[in-house]
């Protein structure tokens, strides 16, 4: 189950974003970009019950998601999901499917020519590729 741990967006979808120049949904100008910090909830987190001891495994059964939505089972669930055909478009810009994978940043069709041009930028540190389960895509 721990492979399968990928962690959530954090930062905008799109690498660069720039006011009045950059489309969003339905090829509209984005004509306001914010950014939020979400570090405070990890206070919230640890404020309330948390998963602890042995770790035990039960196999689906009919009712499950039932009884998650009831709080009735607490724990981690591993599933599997798709994205049916008629939302494929609303989810075209950011797909609900993340993935830990292995980013060649020497590769402009890759990684897009802002960051490629910022690597290429650097004179130390420059990044060859971003190593397999450190990079989150989504």
């Amino acid at each position: 189950m721990k492979a399968n741990i990928a962690g959530g967006p954090s930062i905008i979808f799109n690498r660069y974003a720039k006011r009045n120049e950059t489309k969003i949904y339905g090829g509209k100008l984005c004509k306001t970009i914010i950014g939020y910090d979400a570090n405070d909830l990890y206070l919230w987190a640890l404020g309330n019950y948390m998963p602890c001891g042995r770790l035990t495994t039960i196999e689906a059964y009919d009712g499950i998601v039932d009884d998650i939505k009831a709080v009735k089972v607490f724990g981690f669930l591993e599933c599997d999901i798709h994205t049916p055909e008629h939302l494929k478009e609303y989810f075209s810009e950011m797909i609900p499917i993340f993935k830990n994978t292995l980013i060649n940043c020497e590769d402009q069709s890759i990684i897009g020519s802002h960051m490629y041009d910022y690597n290429q930028a650097r004179e130390s540190g420059r990044a060859k590729f971003l190593a397999d389960g450190s990079c989150l895509l989504g």
